[in-house]
Formats: structure tokens, sequence, C-alpha cells
């Protein structure tokens, strides 16, 4: 399931709204570091570093969520831009004394240490989903190459990529949430778009990870057909049986989980995931009846077994998602 495009809407309006909408407030306030109404200038002046910090942070985040959404990104991911930014808005944060601050820079300094946790946030989730697209995409070439244990180890790494990625997006959302529209150069239907576009990530991750985690089972199973195809070839009739029942057990596992992720998982995905319950259908059916003829040539009846291996290989010529499963 390669499908990074499906999260290029929502990273597009949230970057529309931090990429250059984080700029410095144009007031600057009374010069007097004792005037209680303005707070001191040098407040100001730090609030203002940070602000302009921010707005660099979020134009390097929109740049680099690009690399991550794209399908086929040309450069690799690169957060150093992004985390000098954060680092930089945090000093300039901590060169501000509350003491000498007004109720506006106080008011400021909250909003902006909302902002610094959003996107150290965000800096982490651009690292876990670039992790997770990494193993999917390694997952695929080791699956291509019928390496199916191999496949399965990356796409457990990727799937507790994207379950972390999820998690960081929730606390993201909080961050989000929190901010307060008239600090920025945004509004509050902006903000609210951007707040349910986090959440949408969040439910993409969740779909990326149980689509993983399916596909581990599917995998198995997979391997365990396989291996009781040789074993027929070896005429060892009663571990092919055997192999062949530990395929349909696993299959229906991953059967389990993709049938349940149909209904749970955003729109986009849910085609993925019923034609992938079609392809372990079949191969559940086509498990059971190569068991079954597998156990007939161990007692030598071979009419019984000659019938129910045909009929296991027709029941992979079904069709899921308009392609042919063989």
């Amino acid at each position: 399931m390669n499908r990074r495009t499906i999260l290029v809407g929502a990273g597009v309006s949230i970057t529309s709204v931090l990429g250059g909408c984080l700029s410095s407030s144009d007031d600057e306030g009374d010069s007097s570091p004792d005037s209680d109404s303005q707070g001191s200038s040098a407040n100001t002046e730090a609030l203002n570093e940070a602000y302009d910090h921010l707005e660099t942070a979020g134009n390097e985040f929109a740049t680099q969520a690009d690399v991550t959404f794209e399908t086929d990104p040309e450069n690799p991911l690169s957060t150093s831009g992004l985390e000098t930014a954060i680092g930089n808005a945090e000093s300039a944060l901590e060169d501000i004394n509350e003491d000498e601050a007004s109720d506006e820079q106080l008011d400021r300094l909250e909003n902006a240490e909302h902002a610094l946790s959003l996107f150290e946030d965000l800096l982490s989730v651009l690292v876990e989903l670039e992790a997770g697209f990494n193993a999917v995409a390694t997952a695929d070439s080791y699956s291509t190459n019928d390496r199916f244990s191999d496949a399965g180890d990356q796409l457990e790494i990727a799937a507790e990529h994207f379950r972390e990625g999820e998690s960081l997006l929730s606390d993201a959302k909080t961050s989000w949430d929190n901010l307060d529209a008239s600090q920025f150069e945004a509004n509050d239907v902006e903000l609210a778009t951007g707040s349910d576009d986090l959440e949408h990530l969040g439910d993409v991750c969740d779909a990326f990870s149980r689509f993983c985690t399916a596909t581990v089972d599917l995998y198995s199973g997979v391997e365990y057909y396989v291996e009781g195809a040789n074993l027929i070839e070896q005429e060892r009739y009663g571990a092919a049986a055997s192999a062949f029942e530990d395929a349909s057990n696993t299959l229906t596992d991953a059967n389990s989980q993709y049938q349940d992720a149909e209904t749970a998982v955003p729109q986009s995905f849910r085609k993925d995931f019923i034609d992938f319950t079609c392809l372990t259908d079949a191969f559940i059916e086509s498990s059971d009846l190569f068991k079954e003829a597998s156990e007939a040539m161990e007692r030598g009846d071979w009419q019984t077994a000659d019938t129910k291996a045909t009929e296991a290989e027709e029941a992979l010529n079904a069709s899921c998602g308009g392609e042919n499963i063989v």
C-alpha cells in the first residue's frame, strides 16, 4: 500500500497555515522597560525574535513535509533546518523575563510555547513517517523477491513507526488547539481546519499501522502456503497438510484484521483493505483445499487428492480489486 499521496491534502492544508503565519507582531510596544502596560522592550525583542524563528520553523516544516508526503521524493528528509529554527525559538523564549512582562507579552509567550511544542512534535512525526515509509518500501522489495519473512520483519518496524507517529500527532493536535489565532496571521477557521487535518493524519497513521500489522500475518501465511506446496513435491503429505493448516490459520488472522479495518479507516483507504480481505479469502480457501488434498494423498486417495488440488488452484483465480491474484 504505497499511498503517501493520501497524506498530501492534509499536509498541504496544515503547512499553508503554518508557513508564513507565525510572523512577529508589528506592535513593538513602549520602549520603557518599566512600563507595566507594555512590558519591557527586551521582552518585546525576544518575543519578536522567537516568532521570527517560529515562522522559519513553519516554512521548514512545509518544505520537509513535501519530502515526506511525496510518493517518490527526489531528496531525502533533512530536519536540520527545522531543528535549528526550533532551537533558536526556544533560546529566544528563554531570554524573556516574566517578572517584567505585560499581560500581552505573557499571552504571546504562552502562545509561542504552544507553537514550539507543536513544531517539536511535528518534527518527530516527520521522522517517524519517513522511517515508516522507508520500512514499507524495503518490505515491498523483499516480498517482490519472495522473502516474506524479511518483508514481515520490515512491516513490523513500519507499524511501530506509524503508531508512534499517531501518538505524536495527538500531542501536536493538543498544542495546535491551544493556539490563539489573534496572535498569528491566521483566523479561527484556518486553525480549526488545521486541527481537523492533524486528526486526519492521525487516522492515516492508524490505517498504515493496521495495514502493516495485518500484512505481517499475510506474509507469514503465504510462507506456510509455499512451504506446503514444496512439501507436496517432496511427497511429505502429512507435513504438507500441517503447513497448509498453519497457512489457513495465519491468513484467517490477517483476514480478520483487514475486515475490521474496512469501516475503521478513512474512506480513501477502504478499497485497499477490502481488496486484501478478498485476497486472503481466496488464499484461505485454497489453503483449506490443499490441506484436504494433502490428507487424501497421505491415505492414497488420489482421485480425491486430484479434485481438491484442482479446486485449490481454481480458488486463486479470483479477481480482487480488478486484478487477478495469479
